[in-house]
């Protein structure tokens, strides 16, 4: 790959060579094999269908609220119920979870890697500016902006997913903690009898 600097200098030869010899087919070629390589190649961030995402952590926030809700003296059954829901909830969130985060990582290093610099390119061809001013230019870039926005929505949700896990996993080993406190008393209070 050329460096700022080469790929700078490399679009001023061209550039002035296509203006000094406008019928000459070969820096003509040359120009266009350039403005090629300055075409976006960059993946399309997909819109992704949260519903089932946010179903999962509505489910675990009413699982939440009815464990909460029980006391000392409530059934085994009821402990056993939620433990059971929450653990299906759980694995569904984590499983999902990673792979939201894994997508907003690739397409933010996507963003940092590729686009920029691709765009960069562009930019210095558009307006015949050095890859130093096109570095500054790139981030104003409507394109990029853009881009940059879906990244970020994309990293926000998967902030909130990795904290909804996090939160629920502890609710979760508390409910474990209790189900197995009241299965040993109810035990030691069975043998004792």
């Amino acid at each position: 790959m050329l460096s700022n600097k080469e790929l700078s200098a490399l679009i001023n030869l061209l550039s002035w060579a296509s203006e000094k010899k406008p019928d000459n087919v070969e820096f003509k070629s040359m120009l266009d094999k350039f403005n090629s390589l300055t075409d976006l190649k960059v993946p399309e961030i997909p819109n992704y269908n949260t519903d089932d995402l946010d179903l999962c952590l509505d489910n675990l926030s009413k699982l939440t609220s009815e464990y909460s809700k029980l006391d000392g003296g409530s059934p085994m059954e009821l402990y056993d119920n939620i433990k059971t829901a929450m653990t299906s909830q759980l694995e569904y969130l984590a499983t999902h979870k990673d792979r939201f985060i894994d997508k907003a990582n690739y397409f933010e290093d996507v963003l940092k890697d590729q686009l920029k610099v691709q765009l960069m390119y562009i930019i210095v061809n558009e307006q015949g500016i050095s890859i130093n001013q096109a570095e500054k230019v790139v981030k104003g870039d409507m394109r990029y902006v853009e881009y940059r926005d879906k990244v970020q929505e994309l990293k926000e949700y998967a902030s909130i997913l990795k904290s909804a896990y996090n939160v629920y996993d502890k609710i979760w080993a508390g409910l474990l903690q209790s189900v197995s406190t009241s299965k040993q008393e109810r035990n030691h209070s069975n043998f004792q009898n």
